[in-house]
């Protein structure tokens, strides 16, 4: 038993954890109890840095941005234990419901990753499962299945993708808040149960400046936002939002490869695999690809230029915005003159 002194001659007797008083249906853990777990739990992530080891995310991105090549690509890194593109990984299964595009359209992707990266597919082998199977997260019966499916596997996930958020939300409405609250509880709750990463493949809404489509409270809910950006040669990748791990300053850049090869039965087909590339200006709409080119110009004669400078020589509305809009994306950036610059000097 201990003892409190809160006065000189007043003694309060605190009981010790085992006797606090029950809450019924309730888990109540003391801050004792926590910090124990601190001690016990493994705190090595999933994609070190990028990806705690449980957890709800999702990646989005416009529509032919890359997504499914870039969730594939770091599907097939997580079974293998390959590094993903500087940053350690823990080897696990991942399971992919493949509920959006052609079942030729995902064996085309792998068949990428089979032929333009051998060793990693070699080393992943078996460790990844796709189903093109319905999946519906607008009621219980599917997430209880894939928790029970899950419990009994002893190839227990490391991380189960649903590509896309809308395909896996049949009969949900997207911009309904209490039917998006229940998709997103399924979710966490298959995130608590199976004790894995969650992703989910999602788009942005007609402005990509406010996010996936849906509402407010679907973004909070997640742990870890990975936005893709269509540049000129490929795309970025950024982490928006990390809840518990600190967000990069600079995105990963990839660069689309684009190949014809001839299989074993004479067919030709194309296909497309990622690799890390350099940094590229994003292929925004031509009013900020305008002002980019305008600042790259200059800048390669050492030229400075302020707002104004770049409204006067680009003839357009709303220069001061896009450019406030380019510094948020930190493709330039404005010293305390006022004097813009790319974002890479």
């Amino acid at each position: 038993m201990s003892y409190i002194e809160p006065h000189d001659d007043d003694y309060v007797e605190i009981p010790p954890d085992d006797k606090l008083p029950d809450v019924a249906g309730r888990n109540w853990l003391s801050d004792i109890e926590l910090l124990k777990y601190l001690d016990e739990v493994d705190h090595e992530c999933l994609v070190d840095g990028w990806l705690e080891q449980e957890g709800l995310g999702w990646v989005v991105a416009k529509s032919n941005t890359g997504k499914t090549n870039f969730i594939i690509d770091m599907a097939y890194h997580i079974c293998s234990g390959h590094d993903w593109y500087g940053n350690k990984v823990k080897q696990g299964y991942v399971y992919y419901f493949a509920l959006e595009g052609s079942k030729k359209g995902i064996a085309q992707k792998v068949q990428s990753i089979h032929t333009f990266k051998p060793e990693m597919f070699n080393d992943a082998f078996g460790r990844i499962r796709i189903d093109y199977d319905e999946f519906d997260l607008s009621q219980d019966t599917d997430t209880d299945l894939i928790i029970k499916e899950m419990n009994e596997t002893k190839n227990k996930p490391s991380m189960i993708i649903f590509d896309t958020l809308s395909e896996a939300n049949q009969g949900a409405r997207e911009n309904n808040i209490d039917d998006m609250k229940a998709v997103f509880r399924r979710l966490r709750t298959i995130v608590k149960k199976c004790k894995c990463f969650v992703m989910v493949i999602h788009h942005y809404g007609k402005d990509a400046e406010r996010g996936g489509r849906g509402g407010s409270n679907q973004y909070a809910s997640l742990d870890t936002e990975i936005s893709l950006e269509p540049t000129l040669e490929g795309f970025s990748c950024r982490d928006t939002k990390q809840r518990d791990l600190p967000k990069h300053d600079q995105p990963i850049y990839f660069v689309d490869k684009k190949v014809k090869i001839e299989n074993e039965a004479g067919k030709k087909f194309s296909l497309i695999y990622i690799e890390e590339g350099q940094p590229s200006d994003p292929s925004h709409t031509p009013a900020l690809n305008k002002i980019m080119a305008v600042v790259r110009e200059h800048r390669a004669e050492n030229i400075k230029l302020k707002r104004s400078d770049i409204e006067r020589m680009t003839q357009q509305a709303n220069v001061s915005r896009d450019v406030a809009k380019l510094i948020k994306n930190k493709q330039l950036k404005e010293d305390e003159e006022r004097f813009i610059y790319l974002y890479s000097e």
